[in-house]
């Protein structure tokens, strides 16, 4: 199996967990899952490889019933997929800055290049982006959670600095220049019409229940990929056509949409390998994160 099938079954098989066996229990039939991965290209040995992956991985355990495996998240699985889902629901709602920014300074030496490899992709999961080699900008206040990857992967010489720009260069050295903005936006943009052809067949009843499942988790791979690679920045900085605004809502609008159809489907196949875990099939939306959050940031009365 090649690297690129081995990512891309990877993301999947964290999508559909993710989104249909959250709940502490639920249990999928390999068999079921290996089907749904079908849809997307994936083999069945290559699906079943995943799970085994996954579950060496401590993301996911296995249990045998009679001659069937099933497969279920384990906490530190739920834990890991909880973070993930937080900051999906979290990325392009219009937050109130202060106006600072967090800046890491680090070095590793090129004999560590995987751990650099790591810290890299940590820090663009968390908004950063280079200004200049070694040095990674974002625009919230998000050291303690740096400091907690810097020490996880322990990264033995780095800086981190919380606070406002006080200057730059005539040319180059804003930390808002550590985005490409043209690019940015055109990536926004191609999500933003690709999503909205899915919302049109959506809100006329065309999309049926096979066709639910494939198309919101193939949306959720790619919201994951679009969260990673463009920048959360904060209203303050952008123009007022700024993409990523309407990306979001047209996200949570086509994402919960497509919930129902997609469950009934995911049960659907369930079913058939095993009728007795139907049950366990469970749907999360963005609309109830949100208000979760917004309950619990609301003021008492």
């Amino acid at each position: 199996m090649s690297g690129h099938t081995t990512r891309q079954s990877q993301r999947l098989l964290r999508t559909l967990f993710g989104d249909y066996w959250m709940a502490e229990g639920a249990l999928a039939p390999a068999g079921a899952v290996a089907e749904m991965l079908g849809d997307y290209g994936v083999s069945v040995p290559a699906a079943r490889a995943a799970l085994r992956r996954s579950a060496q991985k401590d993301l996911l355990a296995s249990s045998r019933s009679g001659r069937s495996t099933h497969y279920g998240l384990t906490g530190e699985g739920r834990r890991t997929l909880a973070e993930v889902w937080d900051r999906l629901v979290e990325f392009g709602t219009a937050q109130e800055w202060d106006g600072r920014w967090t800046c890491v300074a680090f070095s590793i030496p090129e004999q560590q290049r995987d751990q650099r490899h790591r810290l890299r992709g940590r820090l663009r999961w968390l908004g950063f982006a280079p200004l200049y080699d070694g040095v990674w900008v974002c625009p919230k206040a998000v050291d303690g959670r740096l400091r907690a990857v810097l020490a996880e992967l322990g990264v033995a010489a780095a800086t981190v600095i919380v606070g406002e720009q006080a200057g730059s260069g005539t040319e180059f050295g804003r930390a808002l220049d550590a985005w490409d903005l043209a690019e940015v936006r055109a990536e926004c943009e191609r999500f933003v019409a690709e999503t909205a052809g899915i919302e049109e067949r959506m809100a006329a009843g065309l999309v049926a229940p096979a066709e639910a499942l494939r198309l919101r988790t193939r949306l959720m791979v790619r919201w994951v990929g679009l969260v990673n690679d463009v920048p959360d920045l904060p209203p303050e900085l952008l123009p007022a056509d700024w993409p990523v605004r309407e990306a979001r809502r047209l996200w949570e609008t086509v994402y919960d949409g497509l919930r129902l159809p997609a469950r009934y489907r995911v049960r659907q196949i369930v079913a058939a390998y095993a009728p007795e875990l139907v049950d366990g099939v469970a749907v999360r939306a963005v609309g109830d994160a949100v208000d979760a959050v917004d309950a619990a940031s609301a003021p008492s009365s």
